[in-house]
């Protein structure tokens, strides 16, 4: 079985989700476009999580299965494992779990819409305990006041360490309680008594129209086995009465794949959905369906945040690479790999009703990049405070004059704001939101003064509406000179790299090493496992950037000196950028990877003689890849500003910043 899914717990706490069989499609043969198509076993699609057993399989068993399964080479400390909880821990993939029967039989019992027992929440890791990423309705957890962003500290007096733990200490029999101890969200601790009880799930979706009628809103809580019918119901029955659809999949765990592609389908037509990769460099993806066109030509927007994880990421991806809609909120949570369910099923002369889930696959979007640790980056990043409020503001229909409307061009999309509306109480602080969120690509019109739009600037836009001094600008005051100012402006505005305490950037100051892997590492969203000692004497775990050098150590992207050290303070070179570069961006992007995986015919790299000799497959690497080199001078020091534009030049590459529709 395959299962592709995030942290969010799945046993008596979570939103079911149902099971398909996966059909692999036929195989990509050219570069970019065709890859190989990997062998088919009997294997089941769901993006979910488990919890970790007591065993039957075992070691020497589970070894040659993970060897032939897993999807990156084992640990050499996988082989000194005697036991399956050494096995796990020595893998060190939290994905990667070993099911007793039992757990094996309730995982499989709470994929269907059905009522179940618990306390009705959805968890995820959190470094004090477990985080409530949502509340199902009519459930324990509602009636006592939970809410999504409190975390649970310890339940019946044992602190929470981890979602394995936390899902067997909250499980329980109807009737039976528990007492949580609660941190809420304005930092108040509560202890609460919970009593298990049934109550039923619905993984599906509901639609509702805006009070001004202006949107249809569809709230996606999972991709359960009717959400893609919904979806379609609603826009089929409702696009015509609506100018704008608002898709809100925050706090969604994921759900069914297929449900997913047939929901994205509705939006982006029938395309590539998603593309798998397996252990042995093997290709095969999911399409949304055959010949199917989308069903509206409405703006769409989804509204995402750190909750939004697996089948949600995908969707938002699918949408992000079919130039289908916007989304707004905050980045998702990150989890771009898929798990096979081993089980007796598969290989009944090893399992007896217990089952081995092993990470299998990685997952890439329609253009290639994965959303894995760093997650999908929204067109707008936004507070959970306003983002269903500049939703709805971007929602207005084209109005007949100009006078009172604000027009905004992003990512290739139309939208239109009613300065009333936007000025008014309830709305004016999301509409400053919305402003100082924008990247620099945005354009704005406003009224002439004759009922028609004409085009100004957003300092116009400030003083034209009267938010000047509640603006605070996420650009640089600095880069009125610098050639590549829009770009750093952007990563700025996605908060993808920090200046100084004064606002400014400093773009002609030489960058060092430790500033630029914590660069690097800020842009994609990782952080080190965890599980790796301090490799270089230079670098300790208390300075600022350990984590991010380890980050990039442990993925291979930097080396250290023959001596031990990093040298985190001393500058670094261009050509440095460029090999680091390179190495993330064949693990963030599969056509990049297969270029890493194939290398460059010898003549091609004539084309780079100012590199080192060491560097040229890597500016071969980005320069086929799209990525500018032309204004750097490799052996040369490199400055903030010639890293960030780099940095920049990559993510628009491979589309984690949100592309802008072609016309």
């Amino acid at each position: 079985m395959w299962f592709c899914g995030s942290s969010l717990s799945k046993a008596l706490a979570v939103a079911p989700t149902r099971v398909y069989n996966i059909k692999l499609c036929s195989p990509r043969k050219e570069l970019f476009m065709k890859r190989s198509l990997s062998r088919a076993v009997a294997l089941l699609l769901v993006l979910c999580v488990l919890i970790v057993p007591a065993h039957a399989l075992t070691v020497e068993q589970a070894i040659p299965l993970l060897e032939q399964h897993y999807v990156d080479r084992l640990p050499d400390a996988a082989y000194q494992a005697q036991t399956m909880d050494e096995l796990m821990q020595a893998i060190g993939d939290r994905y990667t779990t070993y099911l007793s029967a039992e757990e094996y039989q309730a995982f499989h019992a709470s994929f269907n819409d059905k009522q179940t027992v618990g306390i009705g929440v959805s968890i995820q890791n959190h470094e004090r305990g477990v985080l409530i990423s949502s509340i199902v309705e009519d459930s324990p957890a509602e009636d006592v006041g939970l809410v999504a962003g409190d975390v649970i500290l310890s339940a019946d007096g044992v602190a929470l360490t981890d979602i394995n733990q936390a899902v067997s200490l909250l499980a329980g029999q109807a009737d039976t309680q528990v007492v949580l101890t609660v941190l809420r969200q304005d930092g108040s601790v509560q202890e609460l008594t919970l009593t298990r009880r049934p109550f039923t799930v619905n993984t599906t979706a509901t639609f509702n129209q805006t009070s001004d009628g202006n949107a249809g809103v569809i709230s996606c809580t999972s991709f359960g086995n009717k959400t893609s019918n919904h979806v379609l119901n609603a826009v089929r029955d409702n696009d015509a009465s609506v100018h704008a659809w608002i898709v809100d999949v925050r706090n969604n765990p994921g759900g069914d794949i297929y449900t997913a592609s047939g929901s994205a389908g509705v939006f982006v037509g029938g395309a590539t959905m998603v593309y798998l990769r397996n252990g042995q460099d093997e290709y095969t993806y999911i399409f949304t369906h055959p010949n199917l066109q989308p069903k509206t030509a409405k703006n769409t927007i989804l509204l995402t945040n750190g909750n939004s994880a697996s089948g949600a990421e995908l969707f938002a991806a699918a949408v992000r690479d079919h130039y289908a809609g916007i989304a707004i909120g905050q980045r998702t949570y990150g989890k771009g790999v898929a798990q096979v369910v081993l089980s007796d099923e598969t290989h009944p002369d090893l399992f007896d009703g217990d089952a081995l889930k092993v990470t299998a696959y990685r997952f890439f979007s329609p253009t290639g990049t994965t959303h894995d640790q760093g997650g999908v980056l929204p067109t707008l990043l936004i507070s959970p405070l306003n983002t269903a409020a500049v939703a709805l503001l971007l929602s207005s229909p084209a109005p007949e004059s100009a006078t009172g409307y604000l027009n905004i061009s992003l990512a290739g999309f139309e939208f239109f704001v009613s300065l009333d509306t936007a000025l008014s109480e309830p709305y004016r602080s999301a509409f400053v939101e919305l402003l100082e969120a924008l990247p620099p690509s945005a354009r704005f019109w406003m009224d002439r003064g004759n009922g028609n739009f004409g085009e100004i600037t957003l300092r116009d836009v400030l003083s034209r509406t009267g938010v000047e001094d509640e603006f605070v600008s996420r650009q640089f005051s600095d880069l009125a000179d610098c050639d590549d100012r829009d770009a750093i402006n952007t990563l700025a505005v996605y908060q993808l790299v920090s200046g100084y305490g004064d606002g400014m950037f400093r773009p002609d100051k030489p960058i060092t090493r430790a500033e630029f892997c914590a660069m690097v590492a800020n842009a994609l969203g990782i952080s080190p496992s965890g599980n790796t000692e301090q490799v270089f004497y230079d670098v300790s775990p208390s300075t600022w950037y350990y984590n991010s050098v380890m980050a990039l150590y442990e993925r291979g992207y930097i080396s250290g000196y023959s001596d031990g050290g990093f040298y985190p303070n001393q500058c670094i070179k261009a050509e440095e950028m460029v090999s680091i570069l390179a190495k993330a961006a064949a693990w963030m992007n599969m056509n990049a990877y297969d270029l890493s995986q194939t290398g460059p015919e010898p003549e091609a790299l004539t084309a780079y003689p100012e590199f080192s000799r060491w560097a040229k497959d890597s500016a071969w690497l980005l320069d086929t890849m799209q990525v500018d080199l032309s204004d750097l001078s490799p052996a040369e020091y490199a400055t903030r500003t010639e890293a960030a534009a780099l940095l920049y030049r990559l993510l628009t590459a491979t589309n984690v910043i949100w592309p802008t529709r072609p016309e």
